[in-house]
């Protein structure tokens, strides 16, 4: 389904709040309100034909909200309308065929693309030409695309490449710039406040519980149930026959450890084997 994601599902512009500090993002928001007006025009009697389609594009930095515009647009466009990312297109069109995805797409008032992507040429002609074509059948467009920060209108994701990216629909887009800050805080949390000197001298409290008297020192009865036995005897003979072996041989022989090893594992298939033998009998 080509419908904003769960995240944006209940956005509206007057959810939209625009910096009173950044005057480009309330103009943003009339100019996508008068788009919208626009897009809802149909023939009259005396006009049978269908406005012409028009198109806007949204270039801003990251975390100005140009997706919750978008998304606000396409909850105010008419119905049918679609939304996607640049590269969900991409996908529809090698799932579907350029032939079958025009088709499918020429139906619809709106397509609102997000994230339009430069960075790979055969991808942005290949989506140019759809747009092209679905122009050519009365759907308006919509997109967006990121600049880097301190970069605005600059850069691969600048305006001037994507018009001149999309040289057939150049008069068809009208380019909106979006200014200000990321409104996102920070992915990591603050650090906790620095130690005073006296605490820092100040030994540390014990982390560790101290030993007592466990369930294994009691006698096992109804209240003490047997638990699996311990790994440690186990662990404590391998010890005591690898370093028995390494005395024998010569501690500091690199042989003596691969001796010793050898030993251990052929007394781990021997006791592995005789185990089996006894649950097979």
């Amino acid at each position: 389904t080509l419908v904003p994601p769960p995240r944006f599902a209940d956005v509206r512009f007057d959810t939209y709040r625009p910096d009173p500090l950044q005057p480009s993002q309330a103009a943003a928001v009339l100019e996508l309100l008068s788009f919208a007006e626009r897009t809802s025009v149909r023939p009259s009697r005396f006009r049978k034909r269908r406005p012409a389609p028009g198109g806007v594009y949204l270039d801003g930095g990251y975390g100005v909200g140009k997706t919750h515009l978008l998304a606000s647009l396409w909850h105010c466009a008419p119905s049918p309308s679609a939304y996607c990312t640049f590269v969900e297109l991409t996908h529809l069109v090698g799932a579907l065929g350029f032939a079958s995805t025009v088709g499918a797409l020429s139906g619809y008032r709106l397509l609102a693309i997000d994230e339009f992507e430069l960075d790979d040429p055969g991808d942005t002609v290949l989506v140019s030409s759809l747009l092209a074509k679905l122009v050519e059948a009365g759907v308006n467009l919509a997109a967006t695309s990121n600049t880097l920060p301190g970069s605005l209108g600059e850069g691969r994701f600048s305006t001037q490449d994507f018009l001149r990216e999309i040289q057939g629909l150049r008069a068809h887009f009208q380019p909106l710039r979006v200014h200000g800050e990321d409104y996102r805080p920070p992915g990591l949390p603050d650090p906790p406040p620095p130690l005073e000197p006296a605490e820092l001298g100040r030994p540390a409290a014990p982390t560790r519980r101290p030993r007592g008297p466990g369930t294994a020192d009691r006698p096992a009865g109804p209240d003490n149930p047997p638990g699996p036995p311990s790994v440690r005897p186990v662990i404590r003979r391998h010890h005591t026959a690898r370093r028995g072996t390494l005395q024998r041989f010569g501690d500091s022989s690199r042989t003596s450890l691969r001796l010793g090893n050898r030993v251990v594992n052929c007394a781990r298939r021997e006791r592995h084997v005789r185990d089996r033998r006894i649950l097979a009998g």
